[in-house]
């Protein structure tokens, strides 16, 4: 079954879990947990990790359990790792500390003490509901799916149910086929011999790491059809001198730009609500960004070592900027 939130919870608090996750899917929300999608304890690692991968959002039932957890440690932070939006729902008094303290501090939390569990359920979905056409598009009338091109192999392109998972072609500047709707994870990774790429207006997610370390990919063309930017997606780009930003997109991911090193401006969209930490973690030579009213979290250490920008903006200075 396919899904879009990953719940994650400390064992003691399985209960808590199904309920959640019962509120979530009544209302048409698909979700991954361990205790009833486990395969087998025996590659439990590698089942959570890829259903941590291909989550959107990360729901955290967050107790003195989880706390305490070493488990729920290692989920949260793979999370944030990989660019989920983190969503925790307090279930007691407890307050976070260690290193989740470090992961929750930017990071507001639905509170079911304030009412019962199902009613904080319900508000989490309420949340939720206005991403479901974008997830679940298949919902609606769907419209008929541009072919790929049948060269595209022929040119090295490796391109599967519309996913393109990789480029073997010699090209340096590579213009991706129409009716590609996903460039896949890592799909040009550590492709140091690219210097341009133009998306077709067919695609709608760039994944995770799939430029990552192209130290000499110059320029990049990202049509608005792109909604999703996943997590490190263009980190290491360090010839990467300027990048217009889809108009559609809602989620600056983590360490989206790190290591940009180039990277001298950037204008954030209008569509864009929160900005994940370390997204811009290492750009030296930035030294503009605007953000629009509309963003309203700026996680911690968004712009660490961001030594030229002239004027930090953030809502938390002592965490999304490098400390002095």
């Amino acid at each position: 079954m396919k899904h879009n939130v990953y719940i994650c919870y400390a064992k003691e608090d399985r209960a808590a879990a199904d309920t959640v996750c019962g509120v979530l899917e009544n209302a048409g929300i698909k979700c991954w947990y361990a205790s009833r999608n486990l395969v087998s304890e025996g590659d439990r690692d590698a089942q959570i990790l890829d259903a941590i991968r291909v989550s959107r959002i990360m729901v955290l039932i967050f107790s003195e359990s989880a706390n305490n957890s070493q488990q729920v440690l290692t989920e949260v932070s793979t999370a944030v790792q990989m660019g989920c939006l983190l969503i925790p729902i307090r279930i007691s008094a407890a307050s976070p500390t260690g290193a989740l303290q470090y992961h929750l501090a930017a990071v507001q939390i639905l509170n079911a003490q304030d009412g019962t569990l199902e009613e904080a359920a319900g508000k989490l979905a309420g949340m939720l509901d206005q991403f479901r056409e974008r997830w679940y598009p298949d919902a609606g009338p769907v419209p008929e799916p541009v072919p790929v091109r049948a060269q595209g192999a022929a040119e090295g392109f490796e391109i599967q149910d519309g996913v393109l998972n990789g480029y073997h072609g010699k090209d340096k500047q590579v213009v991706i086929p129409e009716g590609v709707t996903v460039i896949g994870e890592k799909a040009f990774r550590r492709r140091t011999d690219l210097t341009s790429v133009t998306l077709p207006d067919s695609v709608t997610k760039i994944e995770g790491f799939a430029f990552e370390n192209c130290e000499n990919l110059i320029s990049i063309t990202i049509p608005d059809s792109v909604t999703v930017i996943e997590g490190c997606a263009f980190s290491g780009c360090e010839s990467l001198s300027s990048i217009t930003l889809p108009s559609r997109l809602m989620r600056i991911h983590y360490k989206v730009f790190g290591d940009c090193k180039s990277l001298a401006s950037i204008r954030i969209p209008d569509s864009v609500t929160d900005i994940a930490n370390n997204a811009f973690d290492g750009c030296t030579s930035l030294t503009s960004v605007i953000i629009p009213p509309g963003v309203e979290e700026i996680s911690w250490y968004t712009f660490n070592e961001c030594s030229s920008l002239s004027s930090r903006v953030a809502t938390r200075p002592c965490c999304a900027c490098s400390p002095n």
